[in-house]
């Protein structure tokens, strides 16, 4: 058995911890400080409701004001565009004359209604149609036949020898042929039958003698510049 002295020293002391059931640190009670916690009462719930239902009333108010006024804007623009097409509109054929409300006029005038006569599209020809139904061939018209050429001759012309011209030629329209002359004789080829024609000498004064054809054999004689030919 183990014995010794007995510890002794001052008895610990102080104020008694106090709580409710007499816990020490205990938290403290509400009660006895004024009562319970104060409660939300039905008065201030209902006057958020109606502010709430106010509020959304508005918004649905100003939403429906919006929507009107474009549905509007829409039928009064379809309206203005229904009315500028009808105004464009012709008259239909066989309307009434239009009696204008012009106080200017009395009212009584009568405007005449233009009447659109339709255009009739013409009339393809039909192609002939062979044995079995299908259409012949529809051929060119033929060409106009030329015209034969002319008949053309030597024209052979004579000078007297103390006449100093050295050529004669002869011109057709836009045709001319030349001869010389040898001896004072001068043969000019392929000059037309059929068409009157102009003799010219050259070489000598300028003298010339109309009307020529070809196949004609001629004297010709002169005085001055003036030429006679038979």
């Amino acid at each position: 058995m183990i014995s010794g002295p007995i510890a002794s020293g001052p008895i610990a002391s102080g104020p008694i911890a106090s709580g409710p059931g007499g816990y020490p640190n205990a938290p403290p009670s509400h009660y006895g400080q004024g009562g319970p916690a104060a409660i939300p009462d039905a008065e201030e719930r209902s006057s958020s409701g109606r502010v709430y239902a106010i509020v959304l009333a508005l918004f649905a108010i100003v939403i429906c004001s919006g929507v009107s006024a474009l549905g509007g804007l829409l039928l009064w623009t379809q309206m203005d565009k229904d009315e500028v097409v009808a105004d464009n509109d012709p008259p239909p054929r066989g309307a009434d004359p239009v009696v204008s409300d012009d106080p200017d006029t009395g009212g009584d005038e009568v405007l005449p209604v233009e009447t659109v006569t339709p255009i009739k599209k013409p009339k393809t020809p039909k192609q002939p149609k062979v044995d079995g139904g299908t259409p012949a061939e529809v051929k060119p018209p033929p060409e106009p036949k030329k015209p034969p050429p002319a008949a053309k001759a030597t024209i052979t012309v004579k000078i007297p020898s103390d006449f100093p011209a050295t050529g004669a030629v002869v011109k057709c329209g836009e045709m001319s042929k030349k001869g010389s002359f040898s001896g004072g004789v001068a043969s000019i080829p392929d000059i037309p039958t059929s068409e009157d024609c102009t003799l010219l000498f050259k070489g000598g004064p300028p003298a010339q003698f109309r009307p020529v054809r070809g196949g004609q054999s001629l004297n010709c004689t002169f005085v001055g510049t003036t030429a006679s030919c038979k």
